[in-house]
């Protein structure tokens, strides 16, 4: 992902979480839907629900590791 990042010079990495760092849901998606996901993300945090979203950039090989240690620690532990 750091040569990724090197030529487009986004931030991307296997999985971008983006929201509430102590949210109760949190959507998990990718691709095209994750521009509206984060406008909805927006809309939803300024009425003060605590959502967020984890963009998934690489899906194989899927890595749980780094997709538990992206998700906040908050969903963690009602999951």
């Amino acid at each position: 992902m750091a040569k990724i990042n090197e030529i487009t010079g986004e931030n991307y990495h296997i999985f971008n979480y983006y929201g509430d760092p102590d949210a109760t849901d949190v959507v998990i998606a990718m691709g095209s839907s994750s521009g509206v996901i984060r406008e909805a993300i927006d809309v939803l945090r300024s009425e003060g629900k605590k959502v967020g979203f984890l963009q998934v950039h690489l899906y194989r090989p899927f890595s749980a590791e780094f997709f538990l240690n992206t998700l906040p620690q908050s969903v963690q532990r009602i999951a």
